[in-house]
């Protein structure tokens, strides 16, 4: 099936009229991607998920404004299936258009992962509700990248299988050992954010966008995190439950769930002493990407 939406049509029946066709443009509306357009969206009888042939949306920083070249990648689940597609670059404005792989149509589930490769944001993943229209699924709610400062105390690297304390701006301490991150020590920044995200609402005492996503200890051979400590005004002996959003590393957490990308799980406790949440025994993080805490 050939789709040509309604508003399509509508931009035809103005150029008749005036002369001059619109490229559907601006920072308010969905810009047409003739790509998406000309698109054959027939779905495959046997799919017993969800059939999308193809995905629009628009990536932006926490301003609203559009973020140019930011990464859209798809994680698509069909079953026990993963598959992580290539992501194409966003347009200067932030609307991206993609084109689903046949073999990939098929979907159970679709989440985003956001990103900007050697920018100032930590990345993000939302999942989609996968309410579509012929075949093609347009993300109404923007994708958004949140602002990272580099830490604010950063010791040098050193021995990377030696302990040290880095300092994130506001005051979080993560105790770091540079090994599990792959060369990538002197990128650690962060950020707490304050509000709703896509994957975590307005409940939590406290929210962290983390860099470099990365897992914190071998997946392949277990072991700890790093240990954290949380500026709060929380009560002296506050228990709190720590949240972890999982990334493209799927693995398993202490408490037997299994952290994979979007989810935001909890992944220990901590206990409020000395103005900080200090993680409890067994409690370290497990990966770099967000940080999320709430009193019990």
């Amino acid at each position: 099936m050939i789709r040509l939406s309604a508003k399509t049509l509508t931009l035809f029946a103005l150029a008749i009229a005036t002369g001059c066709i619109s490229d559907g443009g601006g920072n308010d509306d969905r810009p047409i991607f003739e790509e998406l357009e000309a698109l054959d969206t027939t779905a495959d009888p046997t799919c017993a998920g969800t059939w999308i042939a193809g995905v629009s949306g628009r990536i932006v920083d926490e301003a609203g404004s559009g973020v140019g070249m930011a990464l859209p990648q798809m994680c698509v689940r069909n079953g026990e299936v993963l598959n992580c597609l290539a992501p194409d670059a966003a347009r200067a404005d932030g609307w991206f258009a993609k084109v689903i792989p046949e073999s990939s149509r098929c979907m159970d589930e679709l989440n985003f992962r956001a990103f900007l490769p050697m920018g100032p944001y930590g990345t993000t993943y939302c999942q989609s509700d996968l309410r579509v229209s012929e075949g093609i699924l347009e993300i109404s709610d923007p994708l958004v990248l949140y602002n990272v400062e580099p830490a604010a105390d950063l010791p040098p690297e050193g021995d990377p299988d030696m302990v040290r304390t880095v300092t994130i701006a506001d005051g979080l301490e993560i105790d770091v050992r540079p090994a599990p991150l792959f060369g990538q020590y002197g990128s650690i920044g962060g950020a707490r954010v304050d509000g709703a995200t896509c994957f975590a609402d307005t409940s939590f005492d406290g929210l962290y966008a983390l860099t470099p996503e990365s897992a914190t200890y071998p997946i392949t051979t277990g072991g700890t995190g790093f240990p954290i400590r949380i500026p709060t005004t929380l009560a002296e002996g506050t228990t709190v439950d720590l949240f972890v959003l999982g990334g493209l590393d799927e693995f398993e957490l202490a408490n037997g769930e299994t952290l994979h990308e979007g989810a935001f799980l909890k992944f220990g406790t901590g206990t409020v002493t000395g103005g900080k949440v200090v993680s409890d025994p067994g409690s370290e993080l497990p990966y770099m990407s967000w940080l999320g805490f709430r009193a019990q």
